[in-house]
């Protein structure tokens, strides 16, 4: 079941999460939420009315602001080796 699913993808850093209905205004599925809910943080491409209701503009990799397939990939390296980047990610969860 999803549970399943859930706790074998928490041990992953990063999720791939595109919308699979690029020409349908504001459509969006679980992929990016359950990211966020099981504690990675999801590449994103998507409609962006979906960015709007994200937690925080620094929750997810926004894979549509990236010129190039190097820029994502450091961006993503700092995350992963990079405390203070790790953390900028993840501070929305602990806001009140």
């Amino acid at each position: 079941g999803n549970a399943g699913f859930q706790d074998v993808m928490s041990n992953y850093m990063f999720y791939f999460a595109v919308e699979n209905g690029g020409a349908c205004p504001a459509y969006a599925t679980e992929k990016v939420f359950l990211a966020l809910t099981r504690g990675s943080v999801p590449i994103y491409f998507g409609d962006e009315k979906t960015l709007s209701i994200m937690p925080s503009s620094d929750a997810f990799i926004d894979l549509a602001t990236f010129d190039t397939p190097e820029k994502l990939a450091a961006r993503l390296h700092a995350i992963a080796t990079d405390q203070e980047a790790y953390d900028e990610v993840h501070a929305w969860r602990y806001r009140h």
